[in-house]
């Protein structure tokens, strides 16, 4: 797997929907690019060349207004297709209030009654505020890692309704597909469902205020075993079968 790629299906559409459009601009690009060379190196006055006359061609007003046409399809098929990806929902089998505040994330499992702030781990903490023997370059995922990460079970539909208490905020994993904006007074959906376990890291991804390097976002997917003894092990209720 790419090191940019996703564990989502949403982020494997993400993907490879970018790698369309860099190489369809790429293309364009090149091809522009010779055409102007050759153009300018063919027909420069050095070499005697002396421009034609003529007032309007068919063919070319018929060439530059087909051909964009065209190009501009066959990426906005497979983007219509990613946006409704987005946008859809479904049935979540895990369902988790998300609230961003300027220093950190509120994580709330509604269907479990766990409840849970999500901040930026001591260790970077301390490296920031220069204590003695501390070091940035030696913490391990320095400001990308946290106290509590959000915790969800491997195989299972996630939804997320986002919003914030202060400022906009952006909950963005790169891994699991697109941002979602955290707006006061607005609940965003977000959903995603992986079937690889492991830790997943992101950000706030709007300049919220002087706290957003400190509201970093750790996503760990676990067992269905493991996410049971979490929500245990956090004072919260085994939820029925459709929250898993």
């Amino acid at each position: 797997m790419s090191p940019s790629q996703g564990v989502t299906a949403l982020g494997d559409q993400v993907y490879n929907l970018h790698t369309l459009m860099f190489v369809v601009s790429l293309m364009i690009g090149v091809g522009v690019g010779l055409a102007m060379l050759y153009s300018i190196v063919r027909h420069r006055r050095s070499r005697g060349a002396t421009a034609t006359p003529f007032h309007e061609s068919a063919w070319v007003e018929i060439a530059w207004t087909v051909i964009p046409f065209v190009v501009l399809a066959a990426v906005a098929i497979p983007a219509a297709r990613t946006l409704g990806l987005m946008a859809h929902n479904g049935s979540p089998d895990v369902v988790i209030d998300v609230t961003a505040h300027q220093s950190r994330w509120e994580y709330s499992y509604p269907g479990a009654g766990v409840h849970v702030y999500s901040r930026r781990h001591a260790a970077s903490n301390a490296a920031r505020q220069g204590f003695s023997g501390s070091d940035p370059s030696k913490v391990l995922h320095d400001r990308r890692d946290v106290d509590h990460a959000m915790v969800v079970p491997v195989h299972a539909t996630v939804l997320l309704r986002i919003t914030s208490a202060d400022a906009v905020h952006g909950w963005w994993v790169p891994a699991l597909g697109d941002r979602t904006e955290a707006i006061p007074g607005k609940i965003n959906k977000k959903s995603f469902r992986t079937d690889k376990i492991g830790l997943f890291r992101g950000q706030c991804s709007v300049l919220c205020g002087r706290g957003q390097g400190f509201i970093s976002i750790v996503v760990d997917v676990v067992s269905r075993q493991d996410y049971l003894a979490w929500l245990k092990s956090h004072g919260g209720h085994l939820p029925d079968e459709r929250d898993l």
